[in-house]
């Protein structure tokens, strides 16, 4: 996994949304580009990432899938 951001470039910015291209570097010294779409709340300001793309996929920023419990009868 890569541990270090070797550079950051903000992309695209609007009032609700952030896209950022960052390099990262891993331990085996290789570089990544990762794209990161970030949703800014107008109300507080926080930036919450809602996608990240790369060549190699990250479980840890797949979307969550909420399933409901139907209970049968």
């Amino acid at each position: 996994m890569p541990e270090k951001v070797l550079r950051a470039a903000i992309i695209r910015q609007t009032n609700t949304r952030v896209i950022v291209d960052a390099v990262l570097d891993d331990p085996a010294g290789e570089q990544l580009t990762v794209r990161y779409v970030m949703n800014r709340n107008p109300d507080t300001g926080k930036l919450t990432i809602i996608s990240r793309r790369d060549k190699y996929p990250d479980y840890r920023y797949d979307p969550c899938v909420k399933r409901s419990r139907h209970i049968s009868r």
